[in-house]
């Protein structure tokens, strides 16, 4: 298990708005990405592409603690289950709000996949 690094794109907001997309390349079996502080952004997409592998389950997992080590799986935006995109690409939105995030992913031998998250705050 790794942790990938993440990268940030700035994005051209509307009326004043922060927007973002976070990047994390190459999460494989096993591998958890670099956690992004996101508690001022309301608005949360999650969005996966790449090679799926068999049993792939790119999980967005959060943490509100103050050491930051208390990572949990979110759920759907409808609160019905545990948030896990299981193809790519495929996108859902996210409707808890942890102080931080943190893409999670599990699958076979050939899973290599990019996790996104593209998030706003409304001004």
């Amino acid at each position: 298990m790794a942790t990938r690094r993440r990268r940030r794109v700035a994005l051209p907001g509307r009326n004043g708005d922060e927007v973002a997309l976070y990047v994390w390349d190459g999460l494989l079996n096993g591998d958890v990405g670099e956690a992004v502080e996101v508690n001022a952004f309301a608005d949360k997409t999650f969005f996966v592409h790449g090679t799926a592998g068999a049993g792939l389950s790119a999980k967005l997992q959060g943490d509100s603690s103050e050491a930051g080590d208390q990572f949990y799986n979110l759920k759907m935006a409808d609160g019905s289950a545990v948030l896990s995109l299981t193809s790519t690409p495929s996108g859902e939105t996210v409707l808890d709000h942890p102080r931080r995030v943190r893409p999670s992913v599990t699958g076979d031998g050939t899973t290599n996949v990019t996790a996104l998250l593209y998030i706003v705050a409304r001004k």
